[in-house]
C-alpha cells in the first residue's frame, strides 16, 4: 500500500518529543526582527530610487528651460503640464542683461517637490 510513513520519536515517559513555547516565541521574534529590517532597507531603496515620476518630471523641465532660452523676460509664474505644477521664476544673473538665471521646480498633485532645475542662460540679443 502506497502512503507516507511519519516517524514520530517519543521519550521514554511516553511523550511525543516537540518544541516548547519557549522556542517558538524566540523564533518567532527572531522572524520579525529580520522581516522588520527587511521592511525598512525596502522603504528606503524605493524612497530613493529614481521613478518614472521623477524622470518625467525632469523632461517636462527641461523642455520649459528651451522654450524660456529662445526669448527670455524676467517673471515668476506657474503652470501645470502633464499634471505636475511648475514654477518658473526668471531673473537677471549678477546684475548683467544678457545673463538670466532660471529657476524651474516641478510638483506632483499632493505639493511634494518631485524635481528641480537651475540653469543660468545667454541671451544674445
Amino acid at each position: 500500500m502506497a502512503g507516507i510513513q511519519l516517524k514520530i520519536t517519543m521519550n521514554p515517559k511516553g511523550r511525543v518529543r516537540a518544541s516548547s513555547i519557549l522556542e517558538v516565541i524566540i523564533s518567532m521574534v527572531v522572524i520579525v526582527i529580520v522581516f522588520s529590517i527587511a521592511m525598512a532597507i525596502f522603504a528606503n531603496v524605493q524612497r530613493l530610487s529614481l521613478s518614472a515620476k521623477k524622470i518625467r518630471a525632469e523632461a517636462v523641465l527641461k523642455e520649459e528651460l528651451i522654450k524660456i532660452a529662445e526669448a527670455p523676460q524676467l517673471s515668476k509664474q506657474s503652470s501645470t503640464v502633464d499634471g505636475l505644477s511648475i514654477e518658473e521664476e526668471t531673473t537677471s544673473y549678477n546684475n548683467n542683461d544678457n545673463l538670466f538665471q532660471v529657476n524651474l521646480t516641478a510638483y506632483d498633485a499632493n505639493k511634494e517637490k518631485v524635481a528641480e532645475l537651475k540653469e543660468v542662460i545667454y541671451d544674445a540679443r
